[in-house]
């Protein structure tokens, strides 16, 4: 699989989708895997120092509800009587918001994305629906499978599963520094596969 070297020491796979690279932050060290999708030609995507995007992520930023229907999904038709032409219903389209991604924060298969902000050392398992405009803050683990609900809030050190997600449980106080070290364990093993396969190759 070919990656590209930034010069702030990031990984991005070939694959990957950034459809506006202007609006787009990635903090040194972070890892964007194959097939992530990072939609920031709508607004503003910010990810941290030390993230870990696997295969198949979907970053898109969030919308307001109060500015009509979503774009992608209002399809209103014009309808024509016999004497009258009633013109469609254009609704305006959403004003979307900027997405915040924290520090050493790991983003799991196939998940999307869609959250207003995610805190720095947070898990996000495989498969997971982070719902519109919600907000998970720092420390946070959520488990594979999980949906959460549009604007749904989770406070530091939650542990999050279900359908719809529900906070079950509190991480312990030292998951914070756990979350540092195997960022760190993550980024020097995949940087080390890299230059294996540069050397292989070679």
């Amino acid at each position: 699989m070919s990656f590209i070297k930034t010069s702030s020491w990031c990984y991005i796979s070939s694959s990957a989708t950034m459809t506006s690279p202007a609006t787009l932050s990635l903090g040194t060290k972070t890892i964007v895997e194959s097939n992530v999708k990072l939609q920031s030609e709508r607004a503003t995507i910010r990810i941290g120092r030390g993230c870990y995007l696997d295969t198949g992520v979907v970053v898109v930023p969030p919308s307001r509800d109060d500015e009509g229907e979503d774009e992608d999904t209002a399809r209103i038709s014009s309808t024509t009587t016999s004497s009258t032409t009633i013109p469609a219903h254009n609704p305006k389209p959403p004003t979307h918001l900027p997405v915040s991604i924290g520090q050493n924060t790991h983003i799991g298969k196939n998940c999307t994305v869609l959250a207003a902000a995610i805190g720095s050392n947070c898990v996000i398992e495989d498969g997971c629906y982070i719902g519109n405009r919600s907000i998970v803050k720092d420390n946070v683990h959520i488990c594979a499978g999980s949906i959460v609900a549009d604007d749904s809030f989770f406070p530091p050190f939650a542990v999050v599963k279900g359908v719809p997600a529900k906070l079950t449980s509190m991480n312990h106080e030292s998951w914070s520094n756990e979350r540092k070290t195997d960022s760190a364990k993550c980024y020097h093993q995949f940087q080390l596969k890299q230059q294996q396969e540069t050397a292989a190759e070679g």
